[in-house]
């Protein structure tokens, strides 16, 4: 199983907030635009995930 925070920063910064966090996740905007790519690929028909 991968590590779920990399993969989601959003995720990561709700999570940061309910700990009472007041950052961004590291590297946010390097990690939206990868994170943007992936939802994308989701989106595509015929596209399947190794998993």
């Amino acid at each position: 199983m991968r590590p779920a925070f990399p993969l989601n920063p959003l995720f990561t910064e709700y999570l940061m907030g309910l700990m009472g966090a007041e950052r961004h996740a590291a590297h946010r905007k390097e990690a939206l635009a990868a994170y943007e790519g992936r939802v994308e690929e989701f989106k595509t028909p015929g596209i399947k995930m190794p998993i």
